[in-house]
């Protein structure tokens, strides 16, 4: 009789505590034991373990999995891992038709023609600095610093290269800090069709290390990438125009420093990616020009991810001048067109040295 009142305590205070969490306004940093109550509110659900909720305090032990709301860490990630394959094919798009000479010849583009056209070798590097932060509602502000560098070589028809990443992340979700490293590397093939069109693609790993500032759960992410694109190239007088579109396939591992056993702790990710620029060459060493970046992403359900269907597009503006004939430098601003509920925006330095 004593065993059975001191278990039915035991249920009451759980229930207790489970009532008084499903009762509190869901924002970012409520703690819930259903996940659609963060999805619901437009926000992802961050697994910190099983336990119990007292007053917003996750209480670690033997029970049902609590779950946070929180915003922006898979906007970071996604956000880290589009600079990397976007500045990869992007570069892949200038440099590439360059050390093959594509559709040159017959053009009075100087700049395409440069030192690169003789080289079959290049170095380059891209930092960013990208800030998302939300339009309205509870505040959350991330900054992302990012570096991506790398080094390609023509052999033919073929152009092959290797990209490297590292990100350092700060993300702030009201009075819930966090920090994360990323770092990556991604090898990439280029095969040229004809003096205008060429295909690409890339085959990548990120792997991310989410610190919780504030003592909750840490999180190690991997990402495995891969994406194909058919590309265009064409020179029109002083006009560049250049122009992809392609698939991109992403499966993502998490991994809690503490979770549930059993838990499905991947996800699968597509995005249909298609890119367009038009360049002006101002004189013959300096080249300006702007973009558009739209992608469709369709992403699965599972114990670390919601499903999301949606789409985003980006717009862009930069520059580019030729130091030398083997020395390019460019500058370039990004952000979103369409996203409703968070601002986005990247500004870029680039340079790349040719031999």
């Amino acid at each position: 009789m004593m065993k059975q009142k001191r278990n039915n305590n035991r249920l009451g205070l759980f229930a207790l505590l489970t009532v008084s969490a499903v009762a509190m306004a869901t924002s970012i940093g409520t703690l819930t034991i259903h996940p659609s109550d963060c999805t619901e509110a437009g926000l992802e659900a961050n697994l910190l373990g099983t336990g119990f909720i007292s007053g917003n305090e996750f209480l670690p032990s033997t029970g049902s999995p609590v779950y946070e709301c929180v915003a922006g860490e898979v906007a970071s990630a996604k956000q880290i891992i589009r600079n990397h394959t976007t500045v990869t094919f992007e570069h892949i798009l200038f440099a590439a038709p360059e050390l093959w000479g594509m559709d040159t010849a017959n053009s009075d583009n100087k700049m395409a023609a440069s030192s690169d056209g003789s080289s079959d070798l290049s170095f380059w590097g891209t930092s960013n600095l990208t800030q998302i932060s939300e339009e309205q509602g509870t505040h959350f502000d991330t900054d992302i610093y990012q570096f991506t560098a790398g080094f390609d070589k023509a052999m033919g028809d073929f152009f092959v290269g290797s990209s490297l990443a590292y990100a350092h992340t700060e993300d702030e979700q009201g009075t819930t800090t966090s920090t994360s490293e990323t770092v990556g590397f991604t090898p990439y093939v280029a095969y040229k069709i004809n003096d205008y069109l060429f295909a690409s693609g890339l085959a990548g790993y990120l792997y991310t290390h989410t610190n919780k500032v504030d003592g909750g759960n840490d999180l190690d992410t991997h990402d495995y990438i891969t994406e194909g694109n058919l590309n265009a190239f064409k020179v029109v007088n002083s006009f560049i125009l250049k122009g992809r579109v392609g698939v991109r396939y992403k499966h993502t591992i998490t991994s809690p420093e503490t979770g549930v056993a059993g838990r499905d702790n991947s996800f699968d990710e597509l995005t249909w990616v298609g890119d367009g620029e038009i360049g002006y060459l101002v004189t013959d060493k300096l080249r300006v020009y702007t973009g558009l970046l739209y992608e469709y992403y369709d992403r699965e359900a599972s114990g670390a991810s919601t499903r999301v269907r949606d789409s985003i597009g980006f717009m862009r503006y930069g520059t580019e001048y030729a130091l030398s004939n083997d020395l390019t430098i460019g500058a370039k601003i990004q952000h979103d067109i369409n996203e409703e509920d968070s601002d986005y925006i990247t500004g870029s330095l680039n340079a790349r040295l040719a031999f």
